[in-house]
């Protein structure tokens, strides 16, 4: 093992005080922490959320608040929250983890062994929805089933892309590539650095051996607003010609859960996925006037 390398561990959030206290307490439990040089909490919050994210950063156990530096963000987008921590971090190994997400103690050992001995670039691990969920909620239960964050039970190398909820990089290979691309603001920044990275001949490494587990809670709304940004970044339609296809694609991606979900006896579930048709297409046409207008 080499002993000189450091990590800097980064959490971009937005708003997410409910579920910092537990993802920050969870660091103190880690295996390999020793090796975390720093934290960087990427903030772009409203104000009583920078005074709640304090409050919490001071209730810490000091080993892991004296590692901790709040970056306060500007302008919106997670690719800028990403680039913000890369560039600011002071070690060669960036690592991070979503800001709803609570890594089993192994988790940041695993990342780094896997970086190492595979000679990567980079590692990413797998989420696991609801066992760590209080009070599951329909939201909750659809977006377990149909927005896994992960690939499977199988280690993958040079997977399509690493899911950004639990990575870890080499920071000089990211710079190679030109860092992420702050055209993409909530999602897709995950796969297109991915893709860039392996186009430029670099090593990728899924590792589901490396857990975190999902804290975060849905409803009917915002998880259908995810999934949404899932299918649309990445996506955009930029001739009348796309706008089009998208609307076929909507129209497939109901069908597609709705028949999953009527099979499977899942008659609540089926609720969500005859909503995802007149709100992606709501959301779609703000994004195109959005766009027009600016």
């Amino acid at each position: 093992m080499r002993k000189k390398e450091k990590i800097s561990l980064y959490i971009p959030t937005k708003n997410s005080s409910s579920y910092l206290k537990e993802v920050l307490n969870s660091l103190n439990f880690l295996e390999k922490r020793e090796l975390i040089y720093e934290i960087l909490i990427i903030d772009f919050s409203d104000e009583e959320e920078k005074k709640k994210l304090k409050r919490i950063v001071s209730s810490l156990d000091y080993k892991i608040r004296n590692k901790i530096k709040i970056i306060n963000q500007k302008k919106p987008g997670l690719a800028i929250a990403r680039n913000m921590a890369v560039k600011n971090s002071k070690s060669e190994i960036v690592a991070s983890i979503d800001a709803d997400c609570v890594p089993e103690k192994s988790w940041l050992r695993i990342l780094y062994e896997t970086l190492v001995t595979e000679n990567a670039t980079g590692v990413g691990g797998r989420v696991i929805e609801l066992k760590k969920l209080k009070n599951i909620g329909l939201g909750d239960r659809w977006r377990a089933k149909h927005l896994k964050q992960h690939l499977g039970n199988n280690k993958i190398i040079n997977p399509k892309f690493l899911p950004g909820a639990n990575t870890i990089f080499y920071k000089k290979h990211l710079k190679m590539v030109g860092y992420y691309n702050e055209l993409y603001k909530s999602n897709y920044e995950d796969v297109d650095i991915s893709k860039r990275l392996m186009q430029s001949g670099f090593k990728l490494v899924y590792e589901p051996r490396a857990k975190v587990y999902h804290i975060k809670k849905d409803n009917i709304f915002s998880v259908v607003k995810t999934n949404w940004a899932w299918g649309f970044y990445g996506n955009e339609p930029k001739v009348f010609y796309e706008v089009a296809k998208r609307a076929l694609f909507n129209i497939y991606i109901t069908l597609k859960y709705a028949i999953i979900d009527l099979f499977n006896l899942d008659f609540d579930l089926a609720i969500i996925d005859f909503l995802i048709l007149p709100v992606n297409f709501y959301l779609d046409l703000r994004w195109l006037l959005k766009k027009a207008l600016n």
